[in-house]
Order: structure tokens, then sequence, then C-alpha cells
């Protein structure tokens, strides 16, 4: 059975509270009325925000360390991405709850141990993080076919919808996640 069957009763956890029972929630309420829900019931995940509740991992909001540089507001795919490869942290695309409840599009980075460095936005301004981390040689594979750095999650347009239609890549299994953070709504799923 696909994901894409059981989204209403697959997406609930009852353990999570505050900032990221309040992510989750508004990323259900998107799933449940995305108007790809029933267009394609043979793709893995109707959207994703879909993919992201199934197989993303909660990061724990930090300050950016004294002497590490924020980049340009609105640029947060480039900033973490030259912040990833500065300081080798892992590079993750996902949403962030921001002040007021709202959700964004977002991208940061994670140390090993599950903490953000953002640099992007002020500290504080990040209340939850739910993401799936990119490896340096997914993401070095990715530019090479698009020429710059780009939205993985966001543009699936420029991989065919490969990521909502089977899912992540097998080599997905390797990828850096810190297990104890890991969503704990949803199946794990490996891809096709």
């Amino acid at each position: 059975m696909r994901h894409h069957d059981q989204v209403d009763h697959q997406l609930q956890d009852d353990t999570l509270v505050g900032d990221q029972a309040e992510l989750a929630a508004q990323m259900n309420k998107v799933v449940a009325i995305h108007p790809l829900r029933n267009a394609h019931p043979d793709w893995t995940y109707v959207c994703i925000e879909h993919l992201v509740l199934h197989r993303g991992t909660w990061y724990t909001p930090a300050p950016l360390p004294v002497g590490r540089d924020r980049g340009d507001e609105r640029h947060c795919f480039a900033n973490a991405t030259r912040h990833s490869r500065a300081h080798e942290l892992i590079y993750v695309e996902g949403y962030a709850l921001g002040p007021h409840g709202l959700i964004f599009e977002h991208a940061w980075c994670a140390r090993p141990d599950g903490t953000v460095e953002d640099p992007t936005w002020p500290d504080g301004a990040g209340l939850a993080y739910l993401g799936i981390p990119f490896d340096a040689d997914y993401i070095a594979r990715f530019e090479q076919l698009r020429g710059v750095t780009t939205r993985m999650l966001f543009d699936p347009h420029l991989d065919n919808w490969q990521l909502l239609r089977t899912g992540l890549p097998t080599s997905f299994n390797d990828a850096p996640v810190h297990d104890d953070n890991h969503a704990q709504f949803a199946t794990d799923y490996r891809g096709a």
C-alpha cells in the first residue's frame, strides 16, 4: 500500500507538543486539501509536505555560534548550502515554524546531534524545524545536473516529480539522520 492511501490516519502523533505539534498540524492540513491528492493515485506522496511528514527528521532550534555569519534574508537555500560547506555541517531542506505561527519552506544546517545552525533567520525566529537531510554527494550530483544551487525539495518538477512519484532515492538509507528526532508519525519508507 502506498503512503498516499494512508494519508488521513497515519500522520497523527500524540507525542508531539508545542511548536512541533503546531508545525505538523499545519502541514497535515495542507496534505488533506492538496489539489493533487487524488490526481496521481500511483504516486507515493501527495505533496512535499506529505513527503517531509513521512521522512523528515525533527531538529532542535539553537543559536548560531558566535563568529558564524548570517546570509541575506530570503536566501535560505543558498545560505545553508554555503554554510554547510564552510563548516562541514549537514544541509537540510524542509519546513520551519516561524514567529506568529507561520510555516515556511526553509533550508538550514544541522550538527550531528540534531541541533540547528540557521544561517538565515535571527536566533529564536525558528520555533520548530522538520526536514530532510541531504549529504554533500547528493547535493553535488544535483548541482551537476542543474548547474546552480537549487531547492531540491521545493522544485520537484526539475526531476520530473521523482520525489513525489517514488520517494527518496535508495541512497538516503545512509543519509545523516539524528534518529532520536526522527518523525514518529509515519511508517519509514526508503523509496521504490
